[in-house]
């Protein structure tokens, strides 16, 4: 064995689950006392490392997948592999039939600290299998030991592990980050975009949890969560979702979730990724007057036909009559000029009681919303004590779920409403619909009037107010 072991290149392969720098040192120092023993150099042995990598995951290491087996490939009968133990080695029996094929294939060897498997003979294979086979076990009864502590620990509200931004461990809240969170919700229900309120915390300085900078999906996250409000929602949106009122403080209130999720769902505010979400002002809320005149217009008073566009020569904005041509209308002097119109008339002492009075009570709906919820709940608790059987839970599911939807799409109008009430009870409404995001504007613009696009004359070289006919609602 000292003449084979003299031309050995071994490779000590450790494993960790979580980042531990001891634990990977006690493996590899285990593997180079082995390699003593074996009359081989531990000095010029190549060591490879996946930390911070689970047993129970099922993705490529890069250690394991992208430097250990192509080592065994190339390297062939001079290679030998040494770990501390089988089960830092292999994690899935699949990688099991893998390792085998590749080393009656190549010749290459594999040794154990705490186990000799020799397997280039059917006896080593056998107990290598027997010993995968036991230690898969061990990895699926500690993941049904951590899912039971996981839904205990949600029945009881507790904090979950995983510090959220604006909270410290344990669930108190960070002062700083807080803020940040406040603020961001603050923008949101004054119609600011998620764009901007993007912005804003990254400006602010303080990066999410995993010390990266804000992207607009993580703010959407945010603002969506319901631990905010106060609650450990387990398995949301699966058969088995549970929702507990949590023992943290809260940063918002229910009823400032409830109105952030309406906001966040509104189809308003949903980016098409056909490319035909609303970015101007006028476009499908204008009205074509030809089309109008005609009586060509949908239920909701806007010409079917009606959309923006570009010129060709230039980067021009225009709204046109697409199907019939009765107009093609540069549309950034039709925006400037309703914007003005709409911000003198939210100077009017009356434009408050105009929009505010659209604000429809929202606390029943809520109320509703939750008594639906614990109707779906309480068919989990009853299924899991077999009062009902698995078809019987689908059935109620499905009933409860849709009876929810329908609440939470007059919440969600709601939520439209109460935002223009809020712009109305500004100090200076005008002020605040120029700060506001596109989407809201749009919905001042047709609570306050409709308004009628018509050509404009031929030869004309400058803007005609009298071709725009705003009416007021």
């Amino acid at each position: 064995m000292g003449t084979r072991n003299a031309q050995v290149r071994a490779v000590i392969y450790a494993r960790q689950s979580k980042d531990n720098a001891d634990g990977i040192d006690r493996q590899i120092e285990d593997c180079r006392r082995l390699l003593v023993r074996e009359g081989i150099n531990p000095d010029a042995a190549r060591v490879i490392v996946d930390n911070d990598t689970s047993a129970s995951s099922k993705k490529p290491r890069p250690g394991y997948n992208g430097e250990l087996l192509p080592e065994l490939e190339a390297g062939g009968r001079s290679v030998l592999v040494v770990a501390q133990t089988q089960d830092r080695l292999l994690r899935q029996l699949g990688e099991m039939v893998e390792l085998v094929d590749l080393v009656e294939r190549t010749g290459a060897r594999v040794m154990l600290v705490r186990a000799m498997f020799d397997l280039t003979t059917a006896m080593g294979r056998a107990a290598a299998w027997q010993a995968a086979v036991w230690s898969r076990l061990e990895v699926e009864q500690k993941a049904e030991r951590q899912r039971r502590q996981a839904v205990q620990a949600a029945e009881r509200g507790e904090c979950p592990s995983r510090r959220a931004f604006g909270y410290r461990p344990g669930g108190k809240i960070d002062p700083e980050e807080s803020a940040v969170v406040r603020d961001a919700f603050d923008r949101l229900f004054r119609g600011e975009s998620l764009v901007r309120i993007t912005e804003a915390m990254n400006a602010a300085g303080l990066p999410s949890v995993r010390g990266n900078r804000w992207s607009r999906k993580g703010v959407a996250y945010l603002l969506r969560s319901p631990r905010y409000a106060g609650w450990r929602v387990y398995h949301a949106g699966a058969d088995d979702e549970l929702r507990v009122r949590g023992e943290w403080p809260r940063i918002v209130s229910d009823a400032e979730h409830e109105k952030a999720v309406a906001l966040l769902t509104d189809p308003v505010r949903k980016v098409n990724t056909l490319g035909t979400a609303r970015r101007w002002l006028g476009s499908g809320l204008f009205v074509c007057g030809r089309c109008d005149a005609a009586g060509e217009v949908d239920e909701h008073g806007q010409p079917v036909t009606m959309r923006t566009g570009r010129r060709t020569q230039g980067n021009v904005r225009t709204y046109i009559c697409r199907q019939h041509g009765h107009l093609s209308r540069a549309a950034e002097p039709v925006d400037r000029y309703v914007a003005d119109v709409i911000e003198e008339r939210l100077a009017q002492p009356d434009v408050a009681s105009l929009l505010a009075g659209a604000t429809p009570e929202v606390s029943e709906l809520r109320q509703e919303a939750d008594v639906i919820r614990g109707k779906i709940d309480r068919a989990v608790r009853d299924y899991d004590d077999e009062v009902i059987d698995g078809a019987t839970l689908k059935a109620v599911k499905a009933r409860r779920t849709a009876e929810l939807a329908v609440v939470e799409r007059k919440i969600t109008a709601a939520a439209r409403s109460s935002r223009l009430a809020t712009m109305a009870a500004a100090p200076d409404p005008a002020a605040a619909f120029r700060a506001a995001d596109l989407a809201v504007q749009r919905e001042v613009v047709d609570a306050l009037c409709a308004v009628v696009l018509l050509p404009s004359p031929r030869g004309a070289s400058s803007f005609d107010p009298s071709t725009v006919d705003i009416r007021r609602r």
